[in-house]
C-alpha cells in the first residue's frame, strides 16, 4: 500500500502530487504553480508518471490564484493541443469555479467585463485580480473541451465541507475540510457587493483605487487524506480558526484536542496570518511542508512551529522548497539540534522531492 506526496518544485506557488494505491499507483495533481512551473519542473515530472504507465485520478485547484492555477493551465492546454490517446489521462477536475461560484450574479460581471479595458483595470488596482477569475473561469472551459468532469465527486456542484460526502479513491479516504456552505455565501455577498462598486466605478477608476476595496478572496478547497494508517493534510491558503473548527466537525480531533498527521502542508507558504502558535500545538506532524516564497515563510510562523517540536518532543521534518531570508535569519537563531527538528530543502536541481 502507497501514500506518498511529491512535492514539486513551484517558485512561489504550490504543486504537489499525491501518489497512493495498493498494487497500482494512482496520482492526484494538487495544483499547478505559476505559469513557469510546467515547462520547468511539472512536465517533466508528469512525463515520468506516464512512462511508468500511471495516469492522473483527478486535478485538484485548491483555489484561483495566479499561483496555483497557471500550471495547470499550461497542463491543459497541452492535452488539448495533443489530445492524442497515448497521452497522459486525466479522470476528473476538482475546482471551485467564479462562474459556477456567482452563477446568480454573471451577467452582472459580464457587464463589468465588457465595460473594462487593461488600462481601467489597472487604474482600479484590479487588473491582478479579474485576470485570476478569468484564468479559473479558463480552466473550466479548458475542461470542457477535453471532456473532463467537473466536480463529478460531488455530484456537480460547489465543493463545500458541510455538503460533501468522503470521497474514497483507491486506498485513500478524502474528507473535505473547507471551505463550508456558509462562508461560500458570505463570500459570494461580498463578491456581488465589490461587483456592484467596481461597476459603478468604471468611469473613474482612480477613485475606486483610492478607496482600498479589497477583493474578497475565495476559500481554499481544504482536506484530509487517509488511508487507514497514515495521515495527509492539505490546507491550501486557509486559515487556522477554520481548519480546526472543519476537523472538530468531523470528529478527527483525539481526546486530548488534538490531531497527529504524518504530513502537514502548512497554509498560505506560512504567513503568519494564516497559522498561530496554537494551530502548531493542536495539529502535529512528523513532516511539514512549506512551499518557501520571496515574502515567506515568516520568522514568526518558524517559531511557533519549532517551538511546539520541541515541546512535543517528538522530532520532526520541515521541508521548504526554496531557501529564502526569512528561513537564514531563522535557522541562525533557531539551531536544528535545540528545538529537535531537520530542515530539508528542495534540491536546486531536482524537478521534485518526495515526501512518505
Amino acid at each position: 500500500m502507497v501514500l506518498k506526496l511529491h512535492v514539486v518544485q513551484a517558485f512561489h506557488g504550490d504543486c504537489f502530487l499525491l501518489e497512493y494505491g495498493t498494487r497500482r499507483s494512482e496520482f492526484l495533481l494538487i495544483d499547478g504553480g505559476p505559469e513557469d512551473t510546467y515547462d520547468s519542473h511539472l512536465r517533466d515530472v508528469l512525463a515520468e508518471i506516464h512512462r511508468n504507465g500511471h495516469d492522473i485520478a483527478r486535478v485538484i485547484l485548491t483555489h484561483v490564484d495566479g499561483d496555483h492555477v497557471q500550471g495547470l493551465l499550461k497542463f491543459f492546454e497541452n492535452l488539448k493541443s495533443t489530445q492524442q490517446r497515448d497521452s497522459l489521462e486525466v479522470g476528473g477536475l476538482w475546482h471551485n469555479s467564479f462562474s459556477g461560484f456567482m452563477a446568480r450574479h454573471a451577467d452582472e460581471y459580464r457587464g463589468f467585463r465588457d465595460l473594462t479595458n487593461p488600462r481601467i483595470l489597472s487604474e482600479m488596482g484590479i487588473a491582478r485580480a479579474v485576470r485570476t477569475i478569468d484564468e479559473g473561469d479558463y480552466l473550466t472551459k479548458l475542461a470542457t473541451n477535453l471532456d473532463l468532469s467537473l466536480n463529478e465527486d460531488f455530484g456537480g456542484k460547489l465543493i463545500a465541507s458541510d455538503t460533501a460526502q468522503v470521497v474514497s479513491l483507491g486506498n485513500i479516504k478524502i474528507t473535505i475540510l473547507g471551505p463550508t456552505t456558509k462562508q461560500l455565501n458570505d463570500l459570494r455577498e461580498q463578491w456581488y457587493q465589490w461587483l456592484r462598486l467596481a461597476k459603478m466605478s468604471v468611469h473613474n477608476p482612480r477613485s475606486f483605487a483610492a478607496s482600498r476595496s479589497t477583493v474578497p478572496n475565495l476559500s481554499s478547497i481544504m482536506f484530509l487524506v487517509e488511508d487507514g494508517e497514515n495521515r495527509i493534510l492539505f490546507t491550501g491558503d486557509g486559515n487556522a480558526r477554520t481548519i480546526i473548527e472543519e476537523l472538530e466537525t468531523n470528529n478527527k480531533m483525539n481526546d486530548n484536542g488534538r490531531l497527529h498527521v504524518d504530513i502537514l502542508k502548512i497554509p498560505h507558504h506560512g504567513s503568519r496570518y494564516n497559522v498561530n502558535k496554537t494551530f502548531f500545538k493542536r495539529i502535529i506532524a512528523k513532516k511539514y511542508i512549506i512551499s518557501a516564497n520571496r515574502r515567506h515563510p515568516s520568522k514568526k510562523t518558524l517559531e511557533w512551529l519549532v517551538q511546539s517540536i520541541k515541546e512535543n518532543d517528538q522530532g520532526a521534518e520541515i521541508v521548504v522548497t526554496n531557501m529564502t531570508k526569512s528561513i537564514r535569519e531563522f535557522l541562525q537563531a533557531h539551531a536544528p539540534d535545540s528545538y529537535d527538528y531537520r530542515l530539508t530543502l528542495l534540491p536546486e536541481e531536482n524537478h521534485s522531492i518526495e515526501i512518505d
